[in-house]
């Protein structure tokens, strides 16, 4: 009794939010990939190994920024999910008798969460720790039921290792940072493992790909600049003045921005390319990336998936995450939500002792082919099949018909076997 107290007493104290956006912590907060290279890029990958998530999480949302093809795979990926119905249903008891508290206690969740207003845009938060694998938000208490979500930027996380191996959410008060204990935050890390929770993350093993790009696409533009420009030149006969070289050269260079060249007459200039290119090998490297920051974050990519077999083909997989990826994302997403934000809200509002914890659930559409169906409810009646009408309708997506309407006359079982009959046929 006296612990139940001492945790109800801890969640009324938590109505004043811990974080609030601080010019001096949140503004200007600086860039971490500017001029970054091969070993500057390694020290700033292992950020987050020494407790400094601030920069690790800066790096990933810098590179999807500046990466259009990267960004887009990392929303498609994040959107898969978030873009899914959800829904809070009991949790599940072995016992018939607990089962009418189990539904009580998703109903109070549900009512609460439905008050809130932010539960939606702390899921959309939740979803960016797809890649860094990190994301923070804090519940602000209203009495025993949450009124407020606060999304915690990257920028404010930190981990003491000589201290603890927890998050913390550094403020002006504390530089070291409160420890985003549970009960008050939320941590979302898909990804976790032991020791090290970013040790192999989606995002980790996008910067290599990332920082090869960004440094192909630089050479490729200073090989359009040198080679793809048109360059101006100019002779100066052997004997003339310094000055007289300085007005052919002050010539030139007003005659626009265009790249520009002086030198002795009878001078042999000849420009080279490195050997024989063949096809660009810049734009080459730069796809192969590509479809490898695919492969990262969709576990495909329409090249390595479909070739050139057709649009109908590639329209099937465009936009599309493997599906035992998203169901990974489904399952952290579910376990972080019941055991961070259910579990605690029952501690403090739904005391009944035995109150099963509710279950967060994604509830994904499913796609169905209805010419398919139709034919299978066909086949299904010619052999005497019993089936709910009212469920093939639904099945099919065909509302009944109203009273009085002018319906079709229904095929013959006959003329639903003959070729051209039915409902796959155009008999229908």
């Amino acid at each position: 009794m006296f612990k139940f107290l001492r945790r109800i007493g801890g969640m009324l104290g938590d109505s004043k939010p811990v974080y609030r956006w601080n010019p001096q912590l949140d503004a200007n907060v600086g860039r971490v990939s500017d001029g970054l290279d091969y070993t500057t890029l390694a020290s700033t990958m292992e950020s987050a190994d020494t407790g400094d998530i601030a920069t690790w999480v800066k790096f990933t949302q810098e590179m999807e920024a500046k990466d259009a093809h990267l960004g887009a795979v990392a929303r498609t990926r994040r959107l898969a999910l978030t873009g899914i119905d959800w829904e809070i249903n009991p949790g599940q008891t072995s016992r018939e008798e607990d089962k009418p508290l189990a539904k009580a206690a998703a109903e109070y969740v549900r009512n609460c969460l439905l008050d809130s207003g932010s539960f939606a845009k702390m899921l959309t938060h939740l979803a960016k720790a797809i890649g860094p694998n990190i994301a923070v938000t804090e519940i602000v208490w209203d009495g025993v039921k949450p009124a407020e979500f606060r999304n915690v930027p990257g920028n404010r996380l930190l981990i003491d290792y000589s201290r603890s191996p927890e998050i913390r959410i550094t403020t002006v008060e504390d530089p070291v940072g409160q420890v985003a204990r549970r009960g008050k935050f939320i941590v979302h890390t898909p990804d976790y493992q032991i020791p090290n929770a970013f040790e192999n993350t989606v995002s980790r093993s996008q910067g290599k790909w990332w920082l090869m790009k960004n440094l192909a696409i630089a050479d490729w533009a200073t090989f359009i600049e040198v080679f793809g420009m048109p360059t101006r030149w100019a002779t100066y006969r052997e004997g003339a003045s310094t000055t007289q070289i300085n007005v052919i050269k002050n010539a030139l260079a007003s005659m626009g921005s265009l790249s520009y060249g002086l030198v002795p007459e009878g001078t042999n200039l000849e420009m080279r390319e490195a050997g024989n290119r063949g096809n660009d090998p810049y734009l080459a490297m730069i796809e192969w990336i590509e479809r490898k920051q695919s492969i990262g974050w969709l576990g495909q990519t329409l090249t390595t998936e479909q070739g050139d077999s057709g649009a109908r083909a590639m329209a099937q997989v465009h936009d599309q995450v493997r599906k035992d990826i998203l169901l990974d994302d489904m399952r952290a997403e579910a376990a972080t939500i019941r055991d961070q934000l259910f579990a605690p809200m029952l501690d403090v509002g739904f005391p009944q002792v035995g109150a099963t914890v509710p279950i967060f659930e994604r509830i994904p559409k499913v796609s169905r082919n209805r010419t398919e169906d139709a034919n299978v409810l066909v086949v299904a009646q010619q052999a005497g099949l019993q089936i709910d009408k009212a469920w093939a309708h639904d099945h099919l997506s065909i509302p009944e018909p109203e009273e009085d309407a002018d319906v079709l006359t229904p095929v013959e079982p006959a003329a639903a076997a003959a070729p051209g009959g039915g409902f796959g046929g155009g008999g229908f």
